[in-house]
């Protein structure tokens, strides 16, 4: 998912295949696609089971933490049994400033119990982001930038490339200078995106909200185009 690009369904799940007939385990990251693209994740989505998985801060309701989880066969050789002196010797230590954070751990419990409650969100942010993807690479098109939005689910980026993207190497001839200037400019329009040039819609967002979003960015564009940096 780096850039926000779309795996293949098909080559993760030969990979897990492959891993699992060699019994060797499959790492997944789900630091960003955990609980944000379902329930079940980047791993439900393209219908596989890992072996070991990390999760971000989702499970914390947005506040400092993070989790390596796995299956109990895995687990079992770093978790602590109790006996201090026995783990000394026998398990690899670990350590965290948010281990067991009490505030942390409540917000994260209400936060994925509102997700388990309420799992129509996903379908509506489904939605939004298909709407904000379409608009942006429908007017791109009209205007032949040489730009496009990739992602899935509530989930975005920008390239500046008109070149078919279907792995992170297509990435290369990316506009890195027409890049620098749009952010800016989209800044200027009141939308902000993190430095890693990913954005990300929440239910806090509206339909009124992705229409102003899609403005933001078809003027942004048209700013970097005065530039005659695409």
């Amino acid at each position: 998912m780096g850039g926000n690009l779309i795996g293949k369904r098909d080559f993760i799940q030969k990979l897990r295949d492959i891993t699992k007939s060699f019994d060797i385990p499959l790492l997944v990251d789900e630091i960003i696609t955990g609980y944000r693209l379902g329930l079940g994740g980047g791993q439900e989505y393209y219908g596989i089971e890992a072996d070991i998985a990390t999760y971000g801060k989702i499970i914390g309701g947005g506040l400092p933490t993070g989790a390596v989880v796995g299956k109990d066969s895995i687990m079992e050789i770093i978790a602590y049994t109790g006996d201090a002196a026995t783990d000394a010797k026998t398990k690899p230590f670990y350590g965290g400033t948010f281990n067991g954070n009490l505030l942390t751990m409540v917000a994260g419990a209400a936060t994925l119990q509102y997700l388990v409650d309420h799992p129509e969100i996903y379908g509506e942010m489904d939605r939004l982001g298909n709407k904000l993807r379409e608009g942006i690479n429908r007017f791109c098109r009209e205007k032949e930038f040489p730009v496009q939005m990739t992602g899935m689910g509530s989930m975005f980026c920008t390239h500046f490339t008109d070149k078919k993207i279907e792995s992170a190497r297509d990435l290369a001839d990316t506009n890195l200078e027409a890049a620098a200037a749009f952010y800016p400019h989209l800044l200027k329009e009141d939308v902000f995106i993190p430095n890693i040039h990913m954005g990300f819609i929440s239910v806090a967002h509206s339909e009124e909200d992705i229409e102003r979003i899609i403005a933001a960015h078809c003027r942004a564009l048209e700013s970097v185009r005065k530039l005659e940096l695409i």
